[in-house]
């Protein structure tokens, strides 16, 4: 998700495709929209980054945008950054 207003405090659960501002872009798994951390049956566990950035002002990026342009972005713009790293296995 990318370009969220300032006064946005939170996210509620299940909100991919329910977003009233913001825009959701292409994943991994190649459609648009959030679609959670799905490990490989046996693979072990996996680390999902999750990172909040802080910029000056919104992207210019479309929801076909490849990843590696909003990347790039981020990297050139960014003011602040938070991230998260969690686990995940599946069973």
């Amino acid at each position: 998700m990318v370009n969220l207003p300032v006064s946005e405090s939170g996210l509620a659960r299940g909100a991919s495709g329910q977003l009233k501002a913001g825009l959701e872009t292409r994943t991994d798994y190649g459609v648009t929209g959030y679609g959670g951390p799905c490990p490989p049956k046996g693979h072990g566990m996996h680390r999902y980054r999750f990172t909040l950035w802080a910029l000056p002002g919104p992207l210019s990026v479309k929801a076909d945008t490849p990843a590696a342009m909003i990347g790039f972005q981020l990297n050139q713009s960014a003011l602040a950054s938070a991230s998260l790293t969690a686990t995940y296995t599946s069973r």
